[in-house]
Parts: C-alpha cells; structure tokens; sequence
C-alpha cells in the first residue's frame, strides 16, 4: 500500500503532466481561416487566380475540416 508522501508525490506529478500537456497543446488559428477564405473570394473575383488560391491554402491551414476552402482553391 502507498503512504501518504508517495501518493502526495503521485498526485502532484500529474497534475503537473496534465498542465504542461494542456499548456503545449496547439492552439487553432484565430479565426479558423474565415479571413483567407473572404480574401480568396475577392482575389479570385478580381481575376488574381493565383493570389486567390494562396489564401485558400491559408483556409485551409486555419480550418483544416472547412470543406469550402478545398472547393474554392
């Protein structure tokens, strides 16, 4: 049976883990990509094809599950 400063030590150790676990975890981009995406459209309306499909690249990075930026680039 664990005494009372090892299961103390136990305890504290992972809480610690399961702080600098939620710490380093990515945060998504601000935004989620809604800014690129509203970019592309008036790049690509503009005729600025190629600029256009960089910012749904950028969507796309920001909100990875967003099926709009794949259509549009």
């Amino acid at each position: 049976m664990l005494n009372k400063q090892t299961l103390t030590i136990a305890t504290g150790l992972f809480l610690w883990l399961t702080a600098v676990h939620i710490g380093l975890a990515k945060k998504p981009a601000a935004g989620g990509g809604a800014n690129h995406m509203q970019r592309g459209i008036e790049l690509a309306q503009q005729k600025q094809f190629d600029a256009a499909a960089a910012e749904f690249t950028k969507a796309i990075e920001g909100n990875p599950k967003d099926p709009r930026g794949y259509a549009n680039r």
